[in-house]
């Protein structure tokens, strides 16, 4: 990161094209927590985070469409 604290500005840029991709929930920044995070970023409001964050963010959308997958799963597992 440089001097002046702007190392992780390539990140509005990355969340910028998430939020574009044909992959991006329906339902968009409300689906997750993260998501939401993802979506403030690449709108370049507030500042762009830091890995522990990005991390954070992944961890909450794995686990809201883990979560969701399993709610709406049919039958026995195993079945």
């Amino acid at each position: 990161m440089g001097a002046d604290g702007n190392g992780n500005k390539a990140m509005y840029e990355l969340c910028a094209s998430l939020v574009a991709a044909d992959h991006w929930p329906a339902e968009g920044g409300a689906y997750s927590w993260g998501d939401g995070e993802v979506a403030r970023c690449a709108e370049r409001f507030g500042g762009p985070g830091n890995p522990m964050q990005w991390r954070a963010w992944g961890t909450a959308h794995h686990l809201t469409h883990v979560l969701r997958t399993l709610s709406t799963a049919q039958g026995e597992p195993g079945a």
